[in-house]
C-alpha cells in the first residue's frame, strides 16, 4: 500500500491555479475576437502580417520558457 501512495499525484493545485485558469480563458476568448478589429485599424496588409509574425514569435518564446520549466521537473 505504501508503494501506491508514493506514486500518486500530489494535490498542489489550489485557488491561485483556478484564478489563473479563469484569467487565461478570458484572454483566450479575446484572442478569437480581437484580430478582426486590429486588422480593421491597420489598413495595410503588410502591417497585419507583421503583427501576426510578431505575435507568433512571442508565443514561440513563451513555449520555450514552458518547455524549460517542464524539463526542470523530471518526475512530472
Amino acid at each position: 500500500m505504501s508503494a501506491e501512495k508514493n506514486n500518486s499525484l500530489k494535490k498542489v493545485l489550489g485557488l491561485g491555479f483556478g484564478i489563473a485558469i479563469l484569467i487565461g480563458g478570458t484572454i483566450g476568448a479575446g484572442i478569437l475576437r480581437t484580430p478582426g478589429n486590429i486588422a480593421g485599424l491597420l489598413n495595410n496588409y503588410w502591417l497585419i502580417i507583421g503583427c501576426w509574425i510578431a505575435g507568433g514569435l512571442y508565443v514561440l518564446m513563451g513555449c520555450g520558457a514552458y518547455s524549460e520549466l517542464a524539463t526542470s521537473i523530471p518526475k512530472a
